[in-house]
């Protein structure tokens, strides 16, 4: 080979390295699918083809199965490490979800991604709002957010029913009609607002059993 030709050949061979990696890749990925339908297979004692599971697989609603399967092994897998005693208000519920959220400042190059509330003292922070069982002490659900976001906004959804299950919300979640849906789903709620009376809220919705709101005077 003449030293002209090395550049060329130098060429030829980082391609065939190239596609040499990519085939490797994809053997690995071929053999980690064919070794998750024979595990599946050896679980339930089914006979699922290869071709049947890679169908199934490229389905868009594949991601959404496979969380929905992850949160059905935490609850099952979870643990309670708080109890009650019969008589305590608290022992008829299944869950005790706390809600809040957590300010941190990040780098001032990041406050056009991130601003903050605080402009003066930090002009760039994020909050991280959090949903909570503390009788399982597990996470329900994480949001990470720019520190100007209402937390109101991060709330998560509601489930269909909300039977046994107690909330407990600080003051920046604060919303009347949250409230109000929260007693439709047969729900139980404590917040803490600065202002706002339990009496107001009762005029407004007439039904005050399962909710309570803590007021504090600011002067």
């Amino acid at each position: 080979m003449s030293v002209q030709e090395l550049p060329e050949y130098a060429s030829l061979s980082a391609q065939s390295q190239n596609l040499y990696g990519r085939a490797e890749s994809f053997v690995g990925a071929a053999e980690r699918a064919v070794s998750c339908v024979t595990s599946v297979n050896e679980l339930t004692g089914l006979n699922v083809s290869y071709r049947s599971w890679a169908n199934q697989a490229k389905k868009d609603a594949l991601p959404t199965l496979i969380l929905w399967l992850w949160v059905q092994c935490l609850e099952i897998f979870s643990r309670k490490v708080m109890a009650f005693d019969e008589d305590s208000p608290f022992s008829e519920f299944e869950h005790i979800l706390i809600q809040d959220g957590s300010s941190q400042a990040v780098y001032d190059a990041l406050k056009e991604a991130f601003p903050g509330r605080f402009s003066t003292v930090s002009p760039a922070a994020v909050e991280l709002h959090t949903t909570m069982d503390l009788l399982t002490n597990n996470l329900v659900r994480v949001q990470l957010t720019e520190d100007t976001r209402s937390e109101r906004d991060c709330l998560p959804p509601l489930p269909t029913s909300m039977a046994y299950i107690l909330m407990l919300m600080d003051a920046g979640y604060f919303e009347l009609e949250l409230f109000a849906a929260i007693d439709d789903r047969e729900g139980s709620l404590s917040a803490r607002h600065l202002r706002v009376s339990t009496r107001r809220y009762s005029a407004r919705y007439g039904r005050m059993a399962r909710i309570s709101i803590a007021t504090k005077d600011k002067n």
